[in-house]
């Protein structure tokens, strides 16, 4: 039964068994507490689930600009400058649509042209159709040609005016056609629904001739976009006159953007850039740790020589070999009719003279890297290695490269060289079975023939010292000879008939009974691993180690009834990764068994040489509590593991993790929440980076597809696999729907690239091309207008480039895992460190969640809370103003200033030329979060923080827009959860009181001893003041005191005396009292109510008038 339903909750009420749902929107940031009872005082169970967490929108449709111009030679080759721009050269209008609030699923968009002063068929090409945008795609691009308006030559442009049409975006739906994988057909998901927003885009078409006289004419640009390559050196941009006297000679001046009229470099980049551009920087700039992209000119002149309709502004083009987005600069012609030095000149007067035509400004975009071999961001696919669609391959025009089946272990020889084992039949279209050797390219090695090959899959492979193939899996022959589950191999791919294993592992059955592992003694000697239970007709549960001719090694006895389950990784401590000598020769071994001999070892179990079970590895605890799929032994002799758990022992450790040398959850290393799925690879780097591979989309939290790189500490490395310079990096799928891509094996190079093998068909990034290509358009061939946007089609294998590292977005974490508050101090400022990288835009959100201390919400009563609860988005800039405060204009992407580059860093700025440096790094952000002070006292109180990446349907959504263009910040965290103590300001000084209402001693008992406790807490130093004076009992009975009793912090009982007069009278009435006092208590104490006074009574000892002589008083 559902009560208090102000959520929409769906209520029901059962008598009988419970097979409804109770089902409500969750809204983010926001705590439910769910209570659920069952029936009849029985215990049950019940299932919460949620669906769509991350992203789940599909997201909004529109334009990247409402406006744009372009000219009416736009679409022609004659306005092409050189072949340079002929390579790199879009012929017409550029429209861009862009998605934004998410990026789920591949949908449609569909798209017309509307008229308006310009003509469909006449003055541009009317056009409608559908763009299809992949899941996670956030941007398009379509070309519409651009026809002149008469155009009769270029000195003349018939005189007509600027014209426009429109195109709007009719609907956006989701792709509904059905795309296979491995056989099996793919739809999108149905219930997305994409939105999109119905404003039009204009676009106007400046005519040339526009505002030519009589006796005057324009200067104008042709185009309103030009396109060169890194490479370009010198680039020329023609301008064109039109009217006039041609006759006569003719001067315009112009300005190159970051080079403003107050003769200050790069102080004014205001001007829109072209869609997912950024600023290019001269090379006269004022941010002196960055290479510049170009000379800026100030006040240039252009000049027209006589009888010629051609002037050139020359623009010097930096190749700075930096890895970089496309950049633009601004080209401007200038009008100045107040200096000596008119422009244009000569000026229209009673003669021909000139003023600026319809097209005075254009946009000079150097686009990012594209030849072969160039720089490329790390983690992108290598456009040197086994390209697609190359006429010098083998063979040519490949579409396809890559294995036709999943790749399961790749190995790299010490030449470089790589052999990869799997379940394929074919590589590069050529028939290999289960095994291959390509070369450093990526080529097929011809002259490693395998002939037939295995005659099943390949799981395993490990090179010998002497250039011999060891592989293993769940084949029964090779090239026709017996070998069961294992073979060793020639350098030139037969087999070596000396390595004889006998039947191998479970002859009839192999495919059940795979070997999953390989790993080679320095002896020798080699472990298998796998499924198997026996080897060579002997009982050999999932471990065995042969001989170096193939034969069982006998020696290996202590296994026993070995692991009770699969093993799937092995490894050996070696004088490389073992600085404790006593653990050289030991065997690491890793599954799916919970039990080795019958002894609990739960995944993870090290053996003796022998083969027992060592049981100094002890550190262990619970063990996995998934599959531990991979295992690998660092240098220092820490032990990484990789698999499907969530836990380690009793630590939370999502799919990767770190042990100490004796088995213990290493806490220094704290990947947060990890892999979102299984870890199947890991290779640590020489540097100790950590590259992963598997089946995940995400490493905590941030987007990484198959496979990531790791920091010493366990927090993602952003300068590797980040999307700003690539959208697609990693093992991506056209749908949301389809099953993930995944990387089952890593080797890495000697200069740092990466060769993966798996199960995929399209890695991010890898466009190149040969510096001879020379047709005009070829990326709008391609469909490519900027290049990280670029897919390629590899199959299985390929190789990432790894040789250096890109510039990336860098970490987020609190600078503590504990922080401290005074409850007094109102507003408490939690600081966030951003290190590791700063490219772009970073942002986090920052929440806070109760504990001891509980939150009231923002906007409730504070009565009774300790703090109010914070849900912040912290923002990290990626630009400055010119005050050096960062710039908060995302959308709008005129980002000026300083630092006018949307994806610059942290550097340092000179002022006035001066030498005067400020420097700034943006690296410390902060959060408010309010304490509400109160009396009560209540010892110290904490609460929770928690960092989390915003999803891209977020308002603060780790995004830069270049051009209206949303580009998407890979940003990670690092330490993501602290602790917050608020310490307590109203303290237990205590309350003091009498430890007796009446004191009663004997009068010949010589003092008597009166205590005073301190109750309800004991803070600090205190004091009383204490008296004792006469009641009944006169001055001649006892002897009056005062003073002062101090109780140090801590101290919670202190005494004073009263000395006792002892006299032969016989006093009336015999019990005399003495009145105790306690007043002025300090420090912060009290005293209680009614414990401030109390009596000492004295009792007489002389006996009565009229006791018989020998009595006894």
């Amino acid at each position: 039964m559902v009560t208090n339903n102000n959520l929409g909750l769906t209520s029901v009420t059962n008598t009988g068994v419970f097979t409804n749902t109770v089902t409500f929107n969750a809204v983010a940031g926001t705590t439910y507490r769910i209570a659920v009872d069952g029936r009849f005082g029985v215990q049950d169970t019940f299932t919460l689930s949620y669906s769509s967490a991350i992203s789940p929108s599909a997201g909004t449709f529109q334009f990247n600009t409402n406006f744009m111009a372009v000219t009416e030679l736009e679409s022609s080759l004659l306005a092409a400058n050189n072949t340079i721009d002929q390579e790199r050269g879009l012929f017409g209008a550029v429209v861009t649509f862009t998605r934004t609030n998410g990026a789920t699923g591949r949908v449609m968009l569909y798209y017309t042209t509307a008229d308006g002063t310009a003509q469909g068929g006449i003055n541009y090409a009317a056009t409608n159709g559908v763009v299809i945008l992949d899941d996670w795609q956030m941007y398009a691009h379509v070309l519409i040609q651009i026809y002149p308006n008469g155009f009769f030559g270029f000195n003349n442009f018939n005189q007509t005016n600027n014209s426009y049409f429109q195109v709007l975006i009719t609907n956006v739906v989701v792709d509904t056609n059905v795309i296979s994988s491995g056989g099996v057909p793919y739809t999108e998901n149905p219930t997305l629904a994409p939105t999109f927003d119905s404003t039009p885009l204009t676009v106007q078409i400046n005519n040339l001739g526009f505002g030519k006289g009589t006796n005057s004419g324009t200067i104008s640009f042709g185009k309103s976009l030009y396109r060169c390559g890194e490479n370009a050196g010198i680039f020329d941009i023609t301008l064109y006159r039109n009217g006039g006297d041609l006759s006569a000679s003719a001067t315009v001046r112009y300005n190159l953007s970051s080079y403003s009229r107050s003769g200050a470099v790069g102080e004014k980049n205001r001007f829109a850039v072209m869609a997912g551009s950024d600023y290019a920087q001269p090379t006269q700039r004022p941010r002196v740790n960055e290479p510049g992209d170009f000379d800026a000119v100030q006040d240039g002149t252009a000049t027209f020589p006589a009888n010629d309709n051609n002037a050139y502004i020359r623009v010097t083009i930096v190749d700075d070999n930096e890895v970089e987005l496309n950049e633009d600069i601004f080209l401007e012609l200038v009008a100045d009719f107040n200096t000596a030095s008119l422009s244009p000149s000569p000026q229209p007067g009673t003669g021909p003279g000139y003023l600026l035509g319809s097209q005075s400004n254009a946009i000079l975009t150097i686009v990012m890297e594209d030849n072969i071999a160039q720089e490329q961001p790390a983690g992108a696919q290598d456009n040197t290695y086994n390209r697609a669609n190359d006429p010098q391959t083998n063979p040519p025009l490949n579409p396809t490269p890559g294995a036709n089946n999943v790749v399961h272990a790749v190995a790299i020889q010490p030449d470089q060289n790589a052999v990869i084992v799997g379940e394929f039949t074919a590589v590069n279209t050529t028939p290999r079975n289960g095994v291959a050797r390509v070369l450093n390219d990526g080529s097929l090695d011809l002259s490693f023939n395998p002939g037939s090959g295995a005659d099943g899959f390949v799981n395993a492979v490990a090179l010998q010292p002497d250039g011999s193939i060891i592989i293993a899996g769940g084949f029964s022959s090779y090239v026709g000879t017996s070998r069961n589950g294992v073979a060793r191999l020639l350098t030139n791919g037969a087999l070596d008939t000396t390595f004889d294993p006998g039947i191998g592992i479970n002859p009839g059955d192999t495919v059940n009974n795979a070997v999953q592992a390989i790993a080679l003694q320095p002896d020798g000697r080699i472990l298998l691993a796998g499924n198997f239970t026996t080897f060579n007709s002997q009982p050999f549960n999932h471990v065995v180690r042969l001989n170096p001719d193939g034969s069982v090694d006998n020696t290996f006895i202590g296994l026993g009834a070995g692991p009770n389950d699969v093993v799937y990784s092995i490894a050996i401590y070696t004088t490389n990764n073992s600085p404790n000598t006593n653990l050289i020769g030991k065997i690491l071994i890793a599954g799916s068994f919970t039990a080795v001999n019958g002894a609990p070892n739960s995944r993870l179990c090290r053996l003796n040489i022998d083969g027992s079970v060592d049981s100094s590895f002890s550190g262990l605890g619970a063990g996995a509590d998934g599959d531990i799929h991979i295992v690998a032994i660092q240098p220092d002799g820490k032990i990484l593991v990789g698999g499907d758990f969530t836990r380690m022992d009793i630590s939370d450790r999502g799919r990767l993790a770190r042990l100490n040398p004796d088995g213990s959850v290493d806490q220094s290393f704290t990947p947060g929440s990890g892999a979102d799925d299984a870890v199947y690879a890991i290779v640590q780097q020489p540097d100790g980076r950590i590259l992963i591979g598997g089946l995940f989309n995400s490493y905590h939290g941030t987007r990484r597809m198959g496979i990531a790189r790791v920091l010493t500490n366990g927090s993602l490395d952003t300068t590797f696999m980040d999307t700003v310079y690539n959208q697609f990096a990693g093992l991506t799928q056209p749908m949301s729907t389809m099953p993930r891509s995944a990387c089952f094996s890593i080797g890495l190079e000697t200069n740092g690239n990466v060769v993966i093998g798996g199960d995929f068909t399209r890695v991010g990034g890898g466009f190149g091309r040969y510096r001879s290509d020379s047709t005009y358009g070829y990326l709008t061939n391609l469909g490519s207008f900027t290049i990280r946007d670029y897919i390629s089609t590899r199959l299985n294998f390929t190789r990432l480039i790894g040789t250096v590292d890109t510039p990336g977005p860098g970490n987020v974490e609190f600078l503590t895992d504990t922080y401290t508050a005074d409850e007094f101090i109102g507003s408490y400022y939690v600081q966030m460190l951003r290190s590791g990288g700063w490219l772009g835009q970073a942002s986090v959100t920052f929440q806070t969640t109760d504990g001891t201390a509980i939150g009231a919400p923002l906007g409730a009563p504070t009565a009774g809370y300790d703090f109010l609860h914070t849900n912040a988005a912290i923002i990290y800039r990626s630009s400055y103003n010119q005050n050096g405060q960062p710039d908060d204009r995302r959308i709008f992407d005129s980002f000026s200033g300083l630092s006018s580059r949307a994806t610059n860093g942290p550097g340092s700025l000179n002022i006035g030329g001066g030498g005067n440096g400020v420097g700034f790094t943006n690296a410390m952000q902060s959060a408010s979060i309010t304490i509400l002070q109160d009396t009560r006292v209540e010892g110290n109180e904490a609460f929770s923080g928690t960092l989390t990446i915003p999803p891209l349907s977020a308002t603060n959504a780790p995004i830069v827009y270049l051009g209206g263009v949303p580009i998407a910040v890979g940003v990670a965290l690092g330490r993501d959860q602290a602790t917050f103590v608020i310490a307590d300001d109203d303290f237990a000084y205590g309350v003091l009181t009498f430890t007796s209402t009446n004191y009663v001693v004997s009068e010949n008992v010589g003092v008597a001893t009166i205590t005073v406790a301190r109750t309800n807490g004991s803070t600090g130093n205190i004091s009383v003041r204490y008296a004792a004076k006469a009641g009944t009992a006169g001055t001649n009975e006892f002897t009056p005191v005062s003073g002062t009793l101090s109780f140090s912090a801590g101290q919670t009982n202190r005494s004073f005396t009263v000395t006792i007069v002892d006299d032969t009278v016989v006093n009336s009435p015999p019990g005399r009292t003495v009145l105790l006092t306690l007043t002025n208590a300090t420090g912060g104490a009290t005293i209680a109510a009614g414990g401030g006074s109390s009596i000492l009574t004295i009792q007489d000892n002389e006996p009565p008038a009229g006791t018989p002589a020998g009595s006894v008083n």
